[in-house]
């Protein structure tokens, strides 16, 4: 669904035309919700590191790993940075400073690997998940929007869409257990020719 498809469908189901930009911050609050609720595969990116002190990603969200290929950095909390000025293989962020800083950098290349959120949806672009998990978005908006609204709760808010998101939201949860699992699952191979 285009963002301009997701608007018509929330619009529909609260009986309710609101103000465009007004409906196109509720979707995107919605997306950067969901999108921020989990570890989602589908959101997971990585980017190289250079420098002791790094600025984040755009839209940088949670930190999963820091490697240099062969070694796994630890991550520490900001405020032992001094105590731990030492060590090796150790980072940790400054999220005030929108940075990464590496403790005793060595000049290598690392990867960071970490969860981003998508950017905004327009009224021509769609969503990065799946097409059959689109239609979430509206539910999540409307919880938003009655969030947000003094009106009769009646016209925002059906509890059944709460059932509806509730599916969806399992739905997605199941489907990004899966492609975990067959992340975490080792390789088997068999035996080649030349090895009988």
């Amino acid at each position: 669904m285009t963002g301009a498809q997701i608007i018509t469908k929330f619009i529909n189901m609260v009986d309710d035309e609101l103000d465009e930009d007004y409906m196109y911050q509720l979707m995107n609050d919605a997306k950067d919700e969901i999108e921020t609720d989990n570890a989602w595969e589908q959101t997971k990116t990585s980017t190289s590191i250079t420098a002791s002190s790094t600025a984040l990603p755009t839209r940088f969200n949670v930190d999963i790993l820091l490697t240099d290929g062969s070694s796994k950095y630890t991550k520490i909390k900001k405020e032992d940075k001094d105590v731990r000025s030492y060590d090796v293989y150790t980072y940790y962020l400054d999220i005030n400073g929108d940075t990464i800083e590496i403790i005793n950098y060595n000049s290598a290349t690392l990867t960071l690997y970490y969860t981003a959120t998508s950017a905004d949806l327009i009224s021509t672009t769609s969503w990065s998940f799946p097409a059959r998990f689109h239609s979430i978005l509206p539910y999540k908006m409307a919880q938003l929007y009655y969030a947000s609204d003094a009106g009769e709760k009646s016209r925002a808010w059906d509890g059944r869409w709460e059932k509806y998101y509730t599916q969806k939201w399992n739905s997605m949860i199941a489907w990004d257990n899966r492609l975990k699992s067959k992340n975490r699952m080792p390789l088997n191979y068999g035996k080649s020719p030349t090895q009988i």
